[in-house]
């Protein structure tokens, strides 16, 4: 994912470099420690420590994600298609103005988000 997430915006620019990194992007660098953390619980179980909490197996990870975690997730990729969108210059559109809602001021997405 993280080399998507460097590699895409280049790619669409015709750059030799990624326009965002983790040292000037930090949406990618947590949702790539989020991602790793979470998806190696998953995809690579194993009976070792957890390195987020050794009193856990790494399995036990994604049982033990708590709501504010899956908010700050979600709230990190919304950011992150937006910092994308700019640096790539709205060639693809507007995010903002074409598909892009977040959650409103109690936490959740408007229902018109899911129809």
């Amino acid at each position: 994912m993280r080399d998507k997430l460097l590699q895409y915006p280049k790619v669409a620019l015709g750059l030799k470099h990624p326009p965002l990194t983790e040292s000037n992007c930090p949406e990618i660098a947590r949702i790539v420690e989020l991602e790793s953390s979470l998806r190696h619980s998953l995809i690579h179980p194993t009976p070792q420590s957890s390195l987020r909490d050794p009193a856990i197996h790494r399995e036990q990870i994604y049982l033990l994600v708590s709501m504010s975690e899956a908010a700050e997730l979600c709230d990190l990729a919304l950011d992150l298609v937006v910092r994308i969108s700019d640096a790539l210059s709205g060639m693809f559109g507007d995010v903002n103005k074409l598909w892009l809602q977040r959650r409103d001021e109690t936490g959740y997405f408007p229902p018109d988000v899911f129809r």
